[in-house]
């Protein structure tokens, strides 16, 4: 059992040589293949990565004025064994998801790139209205940047990960990371209850917490309260989470647990160790075996 070093997500490059414009395309080909039973279906799903950009405000020279937006995101192409328009439709609400900026009001929900357009401008165009209106304010460099990923995949689960960052302005940046794991077949998301076997929730629980206490070096009796931390009724496993090939993975975002100095905090189980937790037919990596 290990607990990632809690650390700022990284941001992407702001490009800030680029001219300002937007652009839509597709990048590169990418492939997962099963590493379960090869007659269940699908075996494996492909997708392109689709990119979303744009950029607004004098972005050259010693004191630029500079915001960018930047959205990535896998389509999924059609496969007779899964849903891959539940799939791409919910790499698009991860793309929108907690979105930053007010949209028009009936702006649709988007169904391609081509739709995102209304979700960039409602970032860019605050920023272009408070240069126009404070235009001494040297340097000032805002981006939102919503990356989305495919992290594992199994005939009968896809794992996605959506990371965010974003600054308009203030003290420091936001960001986040968002983890879901869903059955391609159906897009159905997958649960804890769906993964355990019944009674295995708690004691996930409880190894997770004693890591979690380890790792940020508090004794097993010390209150979380007292620490900072803001679990009401102790230490608890929230809902963002996802299988990946090293184990299972929770993601407590800063602001989430505790405050922003004390940063975001990133636990994943070895399937080794939690092995005999696990329904036999929980759709997770099979090739390590069970802790002793």
């Amino acid at each position: 059992m290990s607990l990632l070093n809690p650390r700022p997500l990284l941001a992407s490059s702001l490009l800030i040589g680029l001219a300002f414009g937007a652009a839509c395309g597709a990048e590169g080909d990418s492939t997962l293949e099963s590493r379960q039973d090869p007659s269940a279906a699908p075996t494996e799903l492909h997708w392109k990565t689709e990119t979303s950009e744009e950029q607004a405000g004098p972005c050259d020279g010693e004191e630029a004025a500079c915001a960018t937006v930047l959205f990535r995101f896998p389509v999924f192409e059609p496969h007779p064994s899964a849903d891959t328009e539940a799939l791409n439709h919910l790499a698009l609400e991860l793309v929108t998801g907690g979105f930053y900026g007010e949209l028009a009001e009936g702006t649709p929900l988007p169904r391609s790139a081509e739709d995102l357009a209304p979700y960039r401008r409602a970032f860019l165009d605050p920023f272009l209205e408070f240069i126009a209106e404070y235009p001494d304010v040297p340097n000032d460099i805002w981006a939102d940047e919503r990356i989305i990923e495919v992290i594992y995949q199994q005939p009968k689960l896809v794992s996605l990960g959506a990371s965010y960052y974003q600054y308009g302005g203030g003290a420091h940046p936001n960001s986040a990371l968002t983890l879901v794991s869903v059955n391609p077949l159906d897009g159905r998301r997958w649960t804890l209850p769906d993964l355990l076997q019944d009674g295995g929730e708690e004691q996930l629980r409880q190894r997770a917490e004693a890591q979690f206490r380890d790792f940020r070096r508090l004794e097993p009796d010390v209150d979380l309260a007292m620490k900072g931390f803001y679990f009401e009724d102790g230490f608890a496993l929230n809902d963002n989470f996802a299988v990946q090939e090293e184990g299972l993975r929770f993601y407590y975002s800063p602001y989430e647990i505790a405050p922003y100095a004390l940063g975001p905090t990133d636990i994943l189980l070895p399937w080794a160790e939690i092995r005999d937790l696990l329904r036999p037919d929980a759709p997770v990596p099979t090739a390590a075996p069970a802790a002793p």
